[in-house]
């Protein structure tokens, strides 16, 4: 069943275990691990060299026009 994007965060916006849509699917998200920090921490500091002010765990919403 394919869930409109605010169905989705109707059912799932903030609720454990996480979720991301994905072309109307809710996906569980993977837990963490301590690899998957290094890397987020990594990619941050390199984005930030690079002028960029990077946010981790953000939720993008995207305009499809």
């Amino acid at each position: 069943m394919r869930l409109s994007r605010e169905e989705f965060h109707a059912r799932y916006g903030g609720e454990k275990p996480y979720f991301e849509y994905w072309d109307g699917e809710a996906v569980q998200k993977s837990t963490p691990t301590r690899l998957h920090g290094l890397v987020q921490e990594i990619l941050v500091r390199l984005l930030r060299v690079m002028g960029f002010d990077p946010g981790n765990e953000i939720t993008i919403k995207l305009d499809p026009a």
